[in-house]
């Protein structure tokens, strides 16, 4: 059997959600509309403004054989409650098959 599980964590590989399927279409769409979320989010960095990516949302290759799809996302964050400061952070979403037993 497979499952086929889409994962966001954070800079440090924290996992901040993760969702499972057993249908890949059903993955993909759900993949899809993650990533069309994001490109939504207020939060998401405008280009020529981020700090660690080329460009807002960035296509990764993963050396894991697993991994379907894969995309960096970097977004701005408020760093500071005592005072307005924001800097930016990237997150991952993937999809990967796992095999189950």
């Amino acid at each position: 059997m497979e499952l086929y599980r889409i994962e966001r964590t954070d800079i440090m590989g924290f996992r901040i959600s993760e969702v499972f399927f057993t249908d890949l279409d059903k993955a993909r769409a759900e993949y899809a509309t993650l990533l069309m979320q994001y490109r939504g989010r207020e939060e998401l960095v405008k280009r020529g403004d981020g700090e660690h990516l080329s460009k807002p949302i960035v296509r990764s290759e993963s050396l894991r054989e697993k991994i379907i799809k894969e995309h960096m996302i970097e977004v701005w964050y408020k760093c500071s409650y005592e005072y307005d400061e924001w800097d930016t952070t990237v997150e991952h979403l993937s999809m990967e098959k796992i095999n189950v037993a």
